[in-house]
């Protein structure tokens, strides 16, 4: 493999290190945003119970559940960014790996051409 091609696929496995990176924290925004609906459905599932309690805790629990609203808000735009980040660095993963083939591609048939030049040359000096 011609220095360039190993170049390409060295760059291509850290691009692809990335990509894992990436899914990685896609599913943890993911997990992070579906825990925090959970908070949120328990919040008002506790809203919804009679307690001898109840009016007392309702200013209390109605903070909660608006605090928790903005969190799972913001927990889900970063969960579409990680996503969004995941794609971008898996799609140049793969653009880089088909740049090395090519490039591979590429260097063995110049290898080709220099030793068919060689054997043509070697042929002409015999003949000589």
């Amino acid at each position: 493999m011609g220095r360039s091609a190993d170049r390409l696929r060295r760059v291509a496995e850290a691009q692809r290190a990335l990509a894992r990176l990436a899914a990685a924290e896609h599913r943890a925004a993911e997990d992070a945003y579906r825990e925090s609906e959970a908070q949120g459905a328990a919040i008002v599932e506790a809203l919804n119970e009679d307690s001898p309690l109840h009016g007392m805790i309702v200013t209390t629990m109605a903070g909660a559940l608006q605090r928790n609203a903005r969190r799972t808000e913001e927990l889900r735009r970063r969960a579409a960014a990680a996503h969004h980040r995941h794609a971008k660095e898996d799609v140049a993963a793969r653009r880089l790996d088909e740049n090395a083939k090519t490039a591979e591609a590429g260097e063995r048939r110049s290898e080709a051409a220099k030793q068919l030049l060689v054997i043509a040359l070697e042929h002409l000096q015999r003949r000589r």
